[in-house]
């Protein structure tokens, strides 16, 4: 099993225009709806794929009541920590015409100490079972921004790995700790966020020196660059024409830990999160894709050592 958390979960929504100007009643052809934020899409992946996944975070109010009932409608396990705040919503506008997608997200709640408190107890228990931990996104008010630090020195010093699809501060504090994730993946927005300047190759070159097993950066459609002590491979995904990247890179994430939990050497483990990616981008909603998709787009991704 693969324990996702989830600790900015999203009621997601998604509404689809022909076409559309700013500064007009806008109508829309088509509204869908899911559970999101990046562990719950992430788990959806590893279902997706064939896995197994439990969603473990924060989920609250009557948007959090929502999304507990949309994942019981789609079989996919959670824990959920209830909380007295609100979950989110995130808005993504899909303009059909210029094949461009906004995404407007509220800002997200605070939670307690006490949900805090109530949280760390469900993921401890859940990681009795866990054979990899996902960690992913950013963090509500309430929560230290040490909190994924504290969660990868739990899981590791459990025996379990874990793939973490952070950035900036939370990142860096993990990266401080005795402990340190498996695998730590980003997009190239994410990694000027966290690294400035820094020239790739030196990122990477430090990374794997304190810990870090596999270091792979996401450049969209142009690809993505994964090192580890194996080298360093530039994975390019097949030419698709995307309907959505909402959730690609959380699909990518639990493809990742799919083939991590399969056995799978780095080659195997680039191309199962290149193509959970690119087949997410060929959805409207985020993570909702077939194990026959993914398995089409891994196989023509192509990929080359550097």
């Amino acid at each position: 099993m693969i324990l996702t958390v989830s600790l900015n979960s999203a009621f997601q929504k998604v509404l689809v225009f022909d076409e559309y100007t700013e500064g007009r009643v806008l109508r829309a052809r088509e509204f869908l709806q899911c559970a999101s934020g990046k562990g719950i899409n992430a788990a959806r992946a590893v279902k997706n794929l064939g896995g197994e996944a439990v969603c473990c975070g924060f989920a609250g109010g009557v948007n959090g009541a929502l999304i507990k009932s949309l994942l019981k409608a789609e079989k996919l396990a959670e824990e959920l920590t209830l909380t007295e705040t609100n979950t989110r919503v995130c808005l993504t506008v899909v303009n059909l015409k210029t094949n461009l997608n906004t995404e407007l997200i509220e800002p997200s709640g605070k939670v307690s100490s006490a949900e805090v408190k109530k949280f760390r107890s469900a993921f401890t228990k859940q990681l009795k079972k866990a054979k990899t931990v996902a960690l992913a996104g950013t963090l509500p008010p309430g929560c230290t921004e040490s909190i994924y630090a504290d969660l990868t020195s739990e899981a590791v010093k459990a025996g379990v790995p874990v793939c973490a699809d952070i950035c900036g501060p939370t990142l860096l504090k993990t990266f401080k700790g005795k402990q340190k994730p498996f695998l730590v993946k980003m997009n190239n927005h994410e990694f000027k966020e966290t690294f400035g300047e820094r020239a790739l190759k030196d990122v990477i070159a430090e990374l794997l020196a304190s810990g870090i097993g596999i270091f792979a950066v996401s450049f969209g459609k142009d690809g993505m660059v994964a090192a580890s002590k194996e080298g360093i491979f530039l994975a390019i995904p097949p030419k698709i024409t995307p309907v959505n990247t909402i959730g690609a890179g959380d699909s990518m994430l639990g493809g990742f830990c799919r083939a991590l939990e399969s056995g799978c050497n780095l080659e195997g483990i680039i191309r199962a999160g290149t193509g959970a990616a690119a087949a997410s981008a060929l959805t409207m909603l985020p993570a909702h894709f077939t194990q026959a998709s993914a398995s089409d787009c891994s196989e023509k991704t192509g990929i080359k050592k550097v």
